[in-house]
């Protein structure tokens, strides 16, 4: 009976020691995962060297080396001199929507196929993968304050483009966007003369003269677009957007002028 006791004593100590990890091989700890709320760092944006450069009173960061590609009233796009150079962002634009038609931001039903970055505290970055055409298409607004707006649109031929993109994306969105809150100049405007009447081009949109006595010719119901090369000043109706101002040199006062689908 002394001897099945101590047996079983014996079978509980070296169940115990095992148990404890003292006999045998020693069984490596797994890592316990650590559950947090907080968000996890993002990854590091590559540092890029910049230069400034101020286009219709905004001021535009763009990677150093980049060169113009396109400056209009309603966009400004640089592109790298080499494909070596670009380091996967191909062109970098900023541009005002709305002005031209293809110059919008992507709509709500779009957004759903766009990844989005917080890149810096209250701004992010928008993109997405282009299958067909084999490249990124980013975006982001920088600006939205008073009916004035400011898009940077890129298009990136790698991930690591993309990253550069988020890159100058946070760094405009930390500068003070606005160098001069001046009047807006250079607009691209025609003029074509008819028997009687004017007709306008502004920004590839046509505005026939008018003399309809209903539609204000006081300036105060008007707020500045902008000023061609030629001196051609419009205004647009505060309230009537097919309605703008022209205040042309040539005539010697402002005419109200119509927008119409007359083509030129």
């Amino acid at each position: 009976m002394k001897k099945t006791v101590f047996a079983a004593l014996c079978l509980l100590m070296l169940a115990s020691l095992a148990l404890s990890g003292c006999v045998g091989d020693k069984v490596p700890n797994e890592p316990v995962p650590i559950i947090t709320d907080q968000p996890q760092a993002s990854e590091e944006l590559p540092d890029i060297k910049t230069v400034q450069v101020v286009w219709r009173g905004y001021r535009c960061i763009v990677p150093e080396g980049f060169i113009t590609l396109l400056e209009s009233s309603a966009a400004y796009q640089t592109r790298p001199r080499s494909e070596q150079e670009s380091e996967g962002l191909d062109i970098l634009s900023y541009y005002i929507p709305g002005q031209r038609g293809e110059d919008t931001i992507p709509d709500r039903d779009e957004l759903s196929s766009y990844s989005k970055k917080e890149v810096s505290e209250d701004f992010s970055c928008y993109n997405a993968y282009i299958e067909d055409e084999k490249y990124y298409d980013c975006f982001a607004e920088l600006y939205n304050e008073g009916g004035r707006r400011l898009v940077l649109w890129g298009m990136a031929s790698t991930e690591n483009g993309v990253r550069i993109f988020e890159r100058i994306a946070a760094l405009a969105a930390g500068s003070d966007i606005i160098a001069e809150p001046s009047e807006i100049t250079d607009l691209e405007v025609t003029r074509l003369e008819l028997p009687g009447a004017f007709i306008y081009g502004v920004e590839g949109i046509a505005y026939m003269q008018t003399d309809d006595a209903d539609i204000s010719l006081d300036p105060d119901d008007y707020e500045l677009v902008g000023s061609s090369k030629d001196g051609i000043t419009v205004y647009k109706h505060k309230t009537n957007r097919n309605i703008v101002l022209i205040d042309d040199p040539m005539l010697g006062k402002p005419i109200a002028a119509e927008r119409t689908d007359f083509q030129y």
